[in-house]
């Protein structure tokens, strides 16, 4: 099977989403974006409504990794791609916010079909707004971006995009400091430098932008290492950009092993 299944934990059949937004990361430098969704799903407390199964997609299954889970979800398996969702009452032309966390890369060739596919998923669920988050090498920063903060954005309009909406988060991206990129689908080799390491989201922006279909991308440069503050970072960007607020993060309880354990103390005696 070759297409992006969504599995419902509860129903068969795919949900309706279209007034909620899309959030979802790109395995990409520091794994920025999905630390930066494990702070939303843990901040928010997100519930699990179900996940992606796509054959481009390392397996990978663990542990539940947030204290706030349910206790219907409680004691299951959790797998590389997962989707979640909350309510978001405050917000005005948003009913909610949903999450994919992807947990593996892709596997070696497949970025096209996956993209292909995700977008076909995409487009059935009518989501309001579509967010991209990804990370790139911030070594490989042109000069003209070294004055500035560490985040850029691209947007791809398309044919269905309500333009005020659009107008408007354009503008506090703009008042957060986001450096507006150049065209993605521009040759040049410093456009390919400039979000090198950001995983599939140029492919992803490309298939978006030949479609028409809308796609906020969002990165944030970085240097390899320990990324949680980026992380907090970014998510404090995204937050103020899309809720208009700053929240106050809570750290999933996975953080507490992001290097593994500690060294057993028999190893110094």
């Amino acid at each position: 099977n070759k297409m992006a299944v969504f599995i419902d934990v509860n129903k068969p059949e795919i949900r309706n989403f279209s007034k909620c937004v899309l959030l979802l990361p790109s395995v990409s430098v520091g794994n920025v974006p999905q630390l930066s969704c494990d702070l939303f799903i843990a901040t928010l407390r997100m519930s699990r409504i179900g996940h992606l199964n796509h054959p481009a997609v390392l397996p990978l299954v663990g542990n539940n990794a947030y204290q706030h889970c349910s206790d219907a979800d409680r004691g299951f398996m959790h797998t590389a791609c997962e989707v979640y969702h909350c309510e978001l009452p405050e917000q005005k032309h948003l009913d909610g916010l949903v999450l994919i966390q992807l947990r593996t890369p892709l596997a070696k060739g497949q970025t096209a079909t996956f993209c292909r596919d995700l977008l076909k998923w995409i487009k059935d669920c009518s989501f309001a707004h579509h967010v991209l988050l990804a990370s790139a090498k911030a070594e490989q920063r042109m000069d003209v971006e070294l004055s500035r903060g560490p985040f850029s954005f691209k947007l791809v309009e398309g044919s269905g995009s309500n333009k005020d909406v659009h107008d408007t988060l354009a503008c506090r991206a703009g008042e957060l400091g986001w450096l507006n990129m150049t065209p993605l689908t521009d040759t040049g080799n410093s456009e390919r430098e400039a979000i090198s390491g950001s995983g599939f989201s140029k492919s992803l922006y490309k298939i978006c932008l030949d479609s028409g279909c809308p796609l906020w991308l969002i990165v944030m440069h970085c240097f390899q290492g320990d990324n949680t503050m980026d992380a907090l970072s970014f998510s404090s960007h995204i937050s103020k950009w899309l809720l208009q607020k700053d929240l106050e993060w809570i750290v999933p309880l996975s953080w507490s092993h992001l290097y593994g354990c500690p060294a057993p103390d028999d190893l110094y005696t």
